[in-house]
């Protein structure tokens, strides 16, 4: 994974709750636009048929970015060090918990895409 791409949603939720976007915005952009724009069928939307993809987020506690926190395989952020919001506190995939306030349940496996 490209650095950057683990702290996106936190670096938009905190410009969200900064007021230079709104949340709504944040959730279209980073789900239902990319499933939209690479034709990715059922993902991008809670509706029945879709698959069950799930981030919850906690906007009311800030902490910054630090390089011993980066869990992608690159090891760095070019946002270390910015005070964020909006972490990940669940990721569901499928319907199953593959996140959950810290620990990643790595016996949990997504499948792959499919693009149109």
């Amino acid at each position: 994974m490209p650095p950057g791409v683990e702290t996106a949603l936190p670096v938009m939720l905190t410009q969200a709750v900064a007021g230079k976007c709104t949340i709504e915005q944040v959730s279209n952009w980073m789900s239902t636009a990319v499933a939209k724009a690479y034709h990715i069928p059922n993902k991008g939307s809670i509706a029945i048929g879709y698959d069950a993809d799930l981030v919850l987020v906690d906007v009311e506690n800030y902490h910054p970015i630090e390089r011993q926190d980066i869990v992608s395989k690159c090891g760095w952020s070019p946002f270390e060090g910015w005070n964020l919001t909006g972490y990940p506190v669940y990721t569901i995939v499928n319907g199953n918990i593959v996140y959950e306030q810290g620990t990643i349940r790595s016996d949990i496996k997504g499948k792959a895409l499919r693009f149109e």
